[in-house]
């Protein structure tokens, strides 16, 4: 007969038990239900969208006139009605508070927020540590910052709309470690000598319409007042025209120094230009055109990068002239 687990082994156990087990076992098992809400809550993704809760691979849907139940990729789903008086809005309160308050406390890898039409109502008393957290849609990550726990920060990557120039002020968004944003045709004009803020040193923009004319902006301030090596900024669309259009008109701006970038292992795009522009005595900016592959799709990309200066590949214009033969 096995030995029965002792009481540090059980809370062990528990504490990483996929989530959604926990809960069926928990369920099941008045010895452990003592104990239960004493020990974080282990998931790896956590999303909301409008009237739906997922907790890594069980979606909660709250319809019109129904509570949905479903597994990810399952085929059959678990459905009640809700109560007579009861509305969706009433409905939802109740799902989130039941999985959220009345629950011990969530160590959450992933936080995913995603609303376009009005912010998603969450109980106020959510607490959630989370290491990554990431808000699509039509609104910032600050309004849902209530729910994050302040030991989550700093965040080890953000991803969110900048709503304002007020976002380079905010110590969450600046001090992530990597950081993905977001302009809106409204917050377009705001200048990316606003970056300055920020500490990480690997940042992804997304422009609704990109212009090279931001690229040319921000290399143009590194080279006046500086950058720390090892900065990485990524301009990244689905449309690899944008990026090539962009690139053509950079050669335009800077083609003394155009450079194959022979050695880097990068996976470029086809026949357009890269370069490697001085900065100062000791580092250099590399620019280039690549192709990234996310979940089995292609998107483009125009990486300016930060890099100490390499003898073998220096730019034309900084390149030391040759000694004559004695």
């Amino acid at each position: 007969m096995p030995t029965a687990l002792s009481y540090p082994s059980l809370q062990c156990v528990l504490e990483f038990l996929d989530a959604n087990k926990r809960q069926y076992i928990v369920a099941r098992t008045p010895a452990i239900q003592q104990i239960n809400n004493l020990l974080p809550i282990n998931l790896s993704n956590l999303e909301f969208t409008p009237y739906r809760l997922a907790l890594d691979s069980l979606y909660i849907t709250v319809s019109d006139t129904k509570l949905t139940w479903k597994k990810n990729n399952a085929r059959l789903a678990w459905e009640i009605r809700f109560p007579e008086g009861v509305g969706k809005d009433k409905m939802w309160t109740k799902i989130t508070k039941f999985y959220l308050s009345e629950r011990p406390k969530f160590h959450v890898n992933r936080l995913h927020i995603f609303s376009t039409e009005s912010r998603i109502v969450l109980p106020s008393d959510v607490s959630l540590r989370v290491n990554e957290m990431r808000v699509d849609g039509c609104f910032s990550f600050k309004n849902y910052l209530s729910i994050v726990d302040p030991s989550s920060f700093p965040l080890k990557r953000l991803c969110t709309l900048i709503d304002g120039e007020s976002t380079f002020d905010n110590p969450v968004f600046n001090s992530a470690e990597t950081l993905t944003c977001s302009f809106s045709p409204r917050t377009t004009i705001i200048p990316l000598t606003k970056f300055d803020k920020v500490l990480s040193k690997n940042v992804r923009i997304d422009y609704s319409f990109f212009w090279h004319e931001k690229v040319v902006e921000l290399i143009r301030h590194w080279r006046e007042v500086g950058k720390e090596i090892g900065t990485n900024y990524v301009f990244f669309k689905d449309n690899k025209g944008n990026i090539t259009d962009a690139l053509s008109k950079l050669n335009d701006i800077f083609p003394e120094f155009n450079n194959k970038l022979e050695g880097v292992d990068e996976r470029f795009i086809i026949d357009s230009p890269r370069f490697l522009i001085p900065m100062n005595s000791t580092a250099e900016i590399m620019m280039y055109g690549n192709v990234a592959t996310e979940r089995g799709l292609d998107h483009y990309e125009l990486t300016v990068k930060i890099t100490s200066i390499d003898t073998d590949m220096q730019s034309p214009a900084i390149k030391k002239p040759r000694l004559a033969a004695a």
